[in-house]
């Protein structure tokens, strides 16, 4: 949705407008830099909608979820329009989730149990709350259960099974190799790339690992670090001969 959003405000649509913060709603708007963001409308049937789960920039159109309740202003502050117009950085008014009744109070009790359950259930380790796999697939309902409010959602229509996400894990390795193809082509080229072999063993197993990591900036100036590959090391040595021979195999396109 947001990218979405997003792309229609930068076309500069008649359909997609960019609504300015009133400071006069709330002193929560009164910062400097709320003047460079504003609400995403949309209009349909001479009909316009606020989309209030968001806020874009007025000069860059970059898009950025936000709710009076619960918003982490900590991105904001890269909006370059935002940061030119002061030295003050939106981390420093950072807004944190503030339960606003008693009910919002007993969700959050709730939660936890939920996942309690589910780690106890399912002997998962108690770091998988952190997982941002796991962020994104909840963020991923939250938004779909925003846009069909209206319909009768259960997660169990939109899981798949272990074998077709099996299945699936195949499509996605081909798509993901043909785009680390293309991705680390323009910095071969020009021999602006670096590869990383790294070895480790597993003590427990008695097996030795490599895997091996290319470094590289693109043709934008983004730095990026993309795992190649991991496979057990099976040379006797652990030499620069026998590693970059383990290295060329492992790595193998």
């Amino acid at each position: 949705m947001k990218d979405r959003i997003q792309h229609e405000l930068k076309k500069d649509s008649e359909e997609f407008k960019i609504l300015p913060r009133d400071k006069s709603q709330s002193k929560q708007f009164s910062a400097d830099w709320w003047a460079v963001f504003g609400i995403p409308t949309q209009t349909q049937d001479e009909k316009c909608y606020s989309m209030k789960n968001y806020i874009a920039c007025i000069h860059c159109k970059t898009v950025y979820r936000y709710s009076t309740t619960f918003s982490s202003t900590n991105t904001l502050s890269t909006s370059e329009s935002a940061i030119h117009l002061t030295q003050s950085t939106l981390s420093n008014y950072a807004f944190k989730y503030k339960p606003r009744d008693g009910s919002d109070k007993n969700v959050k009790s709730k939660c936890n149990e939920l996942i309690v359950r589910w780690i106890s259930n399912n002997i998962r380790p108690f770091s998988i709350v952190d997982d941002e796999g796991l962020h994104e697939l909840l963020q991923f309902f939250y938004e779909l259960g925003v846009c069909r409010k209206d319909a009768d959602l259960r997660i169990k229509d939109f899981m798949s099974s272990r074998y077709t996400i099996s299945r699936h894990v195949h499509s996605m390795t081909e798509q993901t190799r043909t785009r680390f193809r293309e991705m680390l082509s323009e910095p071969l080229e020009n021999e602006a790339l670096t590869l990383s072999p790294d070895l480790w063993t597993d003590r427990f197993r008695q097996i030795s690992y490599l895997g091996v990591t290319a470094t590289l900036i693109d043709s934008l100036y983004k730095y990026h670090t993309i795992t190649l590959c991991c496979t057990e090391f099976t040379e006797k040595e652990k030499n620069a001969n026998s590693i970059e021979k383990a290295s060329i195999s492992c790595s193998y396109f």
